[in-house]
């Protein structure tokens, strides 16, 4: 087709080029390649672009294949973390059984009732320990516990917890949920 006739298809085209028939793609390659062929030997940044993008597209779907697949879902990453609870639990069994086992049985280590309710989540809080805990509401955001104060635990919003009227209990009513996911200074 003539320069004319391409420029004409054009100019018709529609402006998104996903509405675009075949024909509006021919002529919009032949126009690309005649505005490259009259330059011969100049540097045609476009094609360079579009090869080194083409490259890293091959760069990052042969990343991807690496991990597609290949990732422990979350359904593994809990049947380990249970395999592991469960290994600390048949240790702590088995150092019940061993200070049982004598005619005079001796009692059951320290260590072992300590990580028995830390395993089971009954272990209690320490009085002593002041730093703040950090938690995750029904919504997915984070608070800080600006308070230390037992009966009432005011907390805010983790980007810039200076002051707030917000309880623990009122953002788990508002919310509908409110764990505790670790503590800082």
């Amino acid at each position: 087709m003539s320069e004319q006739a391409d420029s004409a298809i054009l100019r018709a085209a529609s402006e998104d080029s996903d509405n675009w028939d075949d024909d509006t793609w021919a002529a919009w390659f032949r126009t690309a390649k005649r505005a490259h062929d009259e330059t011969p030997g100049k540097r045609r940044p476009l094609f360079d672009k579009v090869g080194a993008l083409q490259t890293k597209v091959a760069e990052l779907e042969a990343q991807l294949e690496k991990y597609v697949g290949k990732e422990p879902t979350v359904r593994d990453e809990m049947a380990y973390l249970q395999r592991c609870l469960n290994a600390v639990l048949e240790l702590c069994d088995q150092a019940a059984a061993q200070a049982a086992r004598w005619e005079h049985p001796l009692p059951v280590p320290e260590w072992a009732i300590a990580v028995r309710e830390a395993a089971s989540g009954e272990r209690p809080d320490n009085p002593a320990d002041k730093r703040r805990r950090i938690y995750i509401d029904g919504k997915g955001n984070a608070w800080l516990s600006l308070s230390h104060d037992a009966d009432i635990q005011y907390i805010g919003p983790l980007a810039g917890a200076l002051w707030s009227d917000e309880t623990t209990k009122s953002v788990r009513e508002r919310t509908g949920d409110l764990h505790e996911i670790g503590r800082c200074w």
